[in-house]
Formats: C-alpha cells, sequence, structure tokens
C-alpha cells in the first residue's frame, strides 16, 4: 500500500524520462474540493522547454510518484 505523505511548495520532482526537473510552485482549489498544483519544468539538457508550468490534480499527481514515474524530493 502507498505511504501517506505531504507534498508542499518548493518540492522538486524529477522526470527521468523526459528529462525535466519540476518544482511545485503553487497549489488551489477548484470547484471547492478539487486540489491542484502548478508545476514548473525545466529541462536538464540543452531542450527549449516552452511550456513551462503545468497542472497536475493532487491525487494524480500522488500516483505518478507512488508509482516511480517521477521521484519526489521534498523542499524545506
Amino acid at each position: 500500500m502507498a505511504q501517506d505523505w505531504h507534498i508542499q511548495v518548493g518540492d522538486i520532482l524529477i522526470d527521468d524520462y523526459n528529462d525535466e526537473i519540476g518544482v511545485l510552485i503553487r497549489q488551489y482549489v477548484l470547484l471547492d474540493k478539487l486540489k491542484v498544483w502548478d508545476v514548473h519544468w525545466t529541462k536538464r539538457n540543452d531542450n527549449i522547454n516552452e511550456h513551462k508550468v503545468h497542472h497536475y490534480e493532487e491525487d494524480s499527481l500522488k500516483i505518478l510518484i507512488n508509482e516511480g514515474t517521477l521521484r519526489h524530493f521534498p523542499g524545506t
């Protein structure tokens, strides 16, 4: 079973498949209950990433982390 843990502003995400590093920059609530996160992505190589901020529903983001698609490193 997946561990219950928090994600918060300033946490780092590593996407090895797409060679990107993301920072959780903001959380907000839509429709009074849907938690959404803005993640600012940057490439680790010289390729340009034109669409830098992506939006993720919190539970979906946690699934990506729990399944190993994204590596999560807590901020401070």
